[in-house]
């Protein structure tokens, strides 16, 4: 069997929404190797309109804490900056709509953000906002052991590539 690592998003309690749920992480801030955060959850509020988009200086104190923010108005790293100035040691983005989440793009100021940021959709954020402030949650790595398919451990196919490379089928015992 193989071994083969991930970033997980598990919230650890409440247990009325314990488990693991899907997200996709932004084109910036921490590295996937790097992630490995645990804390509670607290909306951002800017002090706007929109007080949970982040588009401006966060208001609240975030330090310790996993920042929830809602997508809007602004560049994704807008959002987590501002986040991440106001002492969040992750941010999580809910989708604004059924659609499914989607890889954040840095915009201008995104090379300056460090901590981790995800993107999660919005029935699964509207349930796990709903228990704030017992919500508690891990973004970090995982290992899973994943069985090979068969006995079969590379299958794919590069005939004819560079310098007249071809390749083969392994097989282990």
């Amino acid at each position: 069997s193989a071994l083969q690592a991930q970033v997980v998003l598990t919230v650890n309690a409440p247990n009325s929404v314990a488990g693991e749920y899907e997200f996709v992480l932004a084109a910036f801030g921490a590295a996937a190797c790097d992630i490995d955060v645990t804390g509670d959850l607290l909306i951002v509020d800017d002090g706007s309109v929109n007080p949970t988009e982040a588009c401006t200086e966060v208001q609240n104190d975030l330090t310790g804490f996993i920042a929830i923010i809602d997508r809007g108005s602004c560049e994704f790293g807008v959002k987590c900056l501002n986040a991440q100035n106001a002492g969040a040691i992750a941010a999580i983005v809910c989708t604004n709509s059924s659609d499914d989440p989607i890889v954040m793009a840095a915009g201008e100021v995104g090379d300056q953000v460090t901590i981790p940021s995800i993107m999660i959709g919005q029935a699964d954020c509207q349930a796990i906002r709903a228990t704030i402030p017992d919500a508690n949650v891990t973004i970090g790595l995982s290992t899973d052991v994943i069985p090979p398919s068969g006995n079969v451990y590379f299958e794919e196919t590069f005939d004819e590539g560079p310098n007249g490379w071809a390749s083969s089928v392994i097989t282990g015992n």
